[in-house]
């Protein structure tokens, strides 16, 4: 009876132990299972927080690009006005009535009443040569009343802007002017660059003239892609004052052949030029 009782003794306490092996092991797998839920809450939490800093550091950094790329534009404005108006700085920051030659019939009275669009229709439809003139003048100096607006109060606000083109002009490209040379010439002005601090580093700017006005324009920039603008196009880009008042005919080694500028033009992929087609922007 007794050795029966032993034994009856003996597996109770085993049962126990492993009743007890038992709940711990439940116990230890359900703590890993807890564990598991919390790492994987923790890694979708921190999976959102490195998406959200990623956006932002992509916000951050189209931000910086954008400021950069104005700047490295003003830069670049600021180098070619200083090259072309070299030999006539004066030009390039007044705005003369003196430098606007308009006829003294028609519409002398009333033209800077004329909306851009209205000027923009003249020049595309007149047949009146003198009235044709005097638009073409009209456009310019609007054109360049509003580069030197956008030089002086780029940093303003509220500002007026002058009536200026609009995104889309339609106009022939370099229709002659009545009385002015018919002639076709091509320039070449280098321009440096500060930032790089190093002179052997320029960009070169090119210039097609038709009589008194740009029709075509070429910006070459080092670790850049040239840029080819057309009058009619691209005008609010593009040298705003006449020949004349560029300096560049003065400037000694300045004017280039039709050839070079053409073979330059068409290897920046320029596309196809013709005297008196229409240039829109879409």
């Amino acid at each position: 009876m007794e050795e029966k009782r032993l034994r009856e003794i003996e597996e109770e306490r085993l049962a126990e132990e492993r009743r007890i092996k038992r709940e711990m092991e439940e116990k230890r797998l359900r703590e890993i299972e807890e564990e598991k839920r919390r790492m994987a809450e923790e890694e979708k939490r921190l999976a959102a927080e490195r998406e959200k800093l990623e956006k932002e550091r992509k916000e951050r950094e189209e931000k910086e690009r954008a400021e950069k790329l104005a700047k490295e534009q003003e830069e670049r404005d600021r180098m070619i006005a200083l090259s072309i108006s070299e030999d006539n700085k004066a030009a390039v920051v007044k705005d003369e009535d003196a430098d606007i030659k308009k006829s003294t019939k028609l519409t002398k009275e009333n033209i800077k009443d004329w909306k851009y669009s209205e000027l923009r229709e003249c020049i595309n439809t007149s047949c009146d040569i003198e009235l044709l003139e005097i638009a073409r003048e009209e456009f310019h100096r609007r054109l360049k009343a509003y580069q030197q607006w956008k030089t002086v109060n780029k940093k303003k606000k509220g500002e007026p802007k002058p009536d200026l083109p609009g995104a889309k002009t339609n106009f022939t490209a370099a229709p002659a002017a009545a009385g002015a040379e018919k002639q076709h010439r091509f320039f070449k002005v280098p321009f440096m660059y500060p930032s790089f601090n190093n002179p052997n580093v320029r960009g070169w700017w090119y210039a097609h003239f038709y009589g008194k006005w740009i029709v075509r324009q070429m910006e070459i920039h080092p670790q850049k892609a040239p840029l080819c603008l057309v009058a009619g196009k691209d005008d609010l880009k593009m040298c705003e004052l006449e020949l004349s008042a560029t300096g560049l005919t003065r400037r000694k080694g300045s004017e280039i052949t039709s050839k070079e500028f053409d073979d330059l033009w068409n290897c920046c992929g320029g596309g196809s030029y013709r005297l008196g087609e229409k240039h829109q922007s879409g």
